[in-house]
């Protein structure tokens, strides 16, 4: 299995960014370019309970965000969103379980750019 990273997403006052370095799209081909990992929930610690997300907790969020600046600034309309407010139209954590999913995103609009991507973990 490849490199791993983990956020915690419980409690107050978190905010979790992974980012990467600069990604250059070169690919020539007319082939689809995507962002393919895994996500999955996971204990705290070996003695901690599976975490389970509520409808209307409103306050955690796991996001992936694309920068076509270097970091400065990231694309909110281009982001990929799970979190737990059962009135948005976001995806939701509830939908992750323990078992890794592979999760794919497609970044072929930003062909022949380079781009920074960043996984964001947040809970208030």
């Amino acid at each position: 299995m490849g490199a791993r990273a983990y956020t915690n997403l419980y409690g107050t006052s978190r905010y979790n960014w992974m980012v990467s370095p600069a990604i250059k799209l070169t690919d020539a081909s007319n082939d689809p370019i995507r962002l393919s990992f895994m996500a999955a929930l996971s204990k705290s610690s070996s003695s901690a309970t599976a975490p389970v997300f509520t409808k209307g907790d409103n306050d955690d969020v796991f996001a992936v965000l694309i920068s076509q600046d270097g970091g400065l600034t990231w694309l909110a309309a281009d982001a990929h969103i799970w979190d737990t407010d059962s009135a948005s139209t976001n995806q939701k954590l509830w939908d992750f379980t323990q078992s890794p999913q592979k999760m794919n995103i497609d970044l072929t609009q930003y062909r022949g750019q380079t781009i920074r991507v960043a996984f964001y973990g947040g809970s208030t």
